[in-house]
């Protein structure tokens, strides 16, 4: 059986305690007892992973992996999914001369920074994409054991406004945020964030309403809650 490469969204994954025992959802901190946060917007590079499996889908004739794995009965990943970067976000940026011409579609210079101007729409439909993916990862992979009892109660979605706010806040009163304040493509990263970070974008939310909409880019990022049902 072909194995499917799952490189961002549900790897680097961590126990939430010792007294729980779980994993912390993929891409997140803990923000309370139910509410995780992704420590950075959604990144070139996840979002690319994203755009990869859904080419792949759908040259298999499937709309979702949910859609895939009802249909097949699948209790692995038998997708052989090698990204496509930068190809696919060069097509992904392809309306937007000034990007295209930055090369904000850069695998190596710009894999860690916030993928720009995704639609809500495309925002919910990765969140809802990623929610399928790792919940399968939990109730199927035996590495994943621990979280087996969790697959089903997992929902990633866009974080409200105020979730983002308190999020900014409890990371500042910890010492646990970082915050950039020069322009977004003068920032140097070489890997992920490990703590809460804010990028000089404004993010999307539930609502019509943008988080760090005083940031003077003009450019719209977005990150995603993992609530963890009770």
């Amino acid at each position: 059986m072909k194995t499917i490469i799952i490189l961002l969204l549900v790897g680097n994954f961590c126990l939430l305690n010792a007294q729980n025992s779980i994993e912390i959802p993929p891409g997140t901190i803990q923000l309370n007892d139910s509410l995780f946060i992704d420590v950075s917007p959604v990144t070139n590079s996840t979002f690319t992973e994203y755009l990869t499996a859904k080419k792949v889908l759908k040259n298999k004739g499937y709309d979702s992996f949910s859609e895939f794995t009802k249909a097949t009965n699948e209790k692995g990943f038998p997708i052989e999914m090698k990204v496509i970067f930068p190809p696919l976000l060069i097509e992904f940026y392809s309306n937007n001369n000034y990007l295209t011409e930055l090369g904000y579609w850069s695998g190596y210079q710009f894999q860690y920074h916030p993928v720009l101007n995704v639609s809500k729409e495309q925002a919910i439909n990765f969140c809802k994409w990623r929610t399928e993916m790792v919940s399968h990862l939990w109730k199927y992979d035996e590495k994943h054991a621990l979280n087996k009892n969790q697959s089903d109660k997992i929902n990633y979605r866009l974080a409200t406004e105020n979730e983002l706010i308190l999020a900014k806040t409890f990371f500042s009163n910890s010492n646990t945020i970082i915050e950039f304040k020069e322009k977004l493509l003068d920032i140097k990263l070489e890997k992920n964030a490990t703590q809460f970070t804010i990028f000089p974008v404004k993010e999307l939310t539930t609502s019509e309403k943008l988080f760090n909409f005083n940031s003077n880019y003009g450019f719209t990022g977005f990150r995603c809650i993992c609530e963890m049902k009770k």
